[in-house]
């Protein structure tokens, strides 16, 4: 259901960044709410204070709700994806039970882009160092048991 750096490979390239991140940083009465006790939340910053921007490979810069955003994510890929952007204030990241990453891919993804990438930024449960040298060998996991 998701749309990924395996259906477009530059968009591992794209950067986001918080247009304001010193609101984004932590909360507004952080040190009000711990002194509280546990059980407190915090209060967040106003959504419009946590606006995203997005900046491509080419250096183009999309706020995040641009639909100029979408249109460019979609150059390259075949008709098969409906995309759009949503927005939740939960986390949608480690919705799986199982995540499996080869440290092979973290090594093709550093070469492809000229970075150096650590296997962690995908926050799997399951680190694989698999025979094959290929990257993404993982991906032949999936629907097996």
């Amino acid at each position: 259901p998701f749309f990924t750096g395996r259906d477009q490979r530059q968009m591992i390239r794209y950067r986001a960044r918080f247009r304001n991140p010193e609101k984004a940083a932590r909360p507004v009465n952080l040190s009000e709410a711990e002194k509280l006790g546990s059980g407190v939340n915090p209060i967040s910053a106003d959504v419009s204070e946590l606006m995203i921007d997005v900046e491509t490979p080419n250096g183009k810069t999309f706020a995040i709700d641009d639909p100029a955003l979408i249109d460019n994510l979609r150059l390259n890929i075949d008709g098969n994806h409906e995309l759009t952007l949503l927005r939740s204030d939960k986390a949608i990241t480690d919705c799986r039970p199982l995540s499996i990453f080869a440290v092979q891919t973290a090594k093709k993804l550093g070469e492809e882009t000229g970075v150096a990438v650590d296997k962690r930024r995908f926050r799997a449960n399951v680190y694989v160092d698999l025979t094959s040298s290929e990257g993404f060998a993982e991906n032949e996991f999936v629907g097996r048991s």
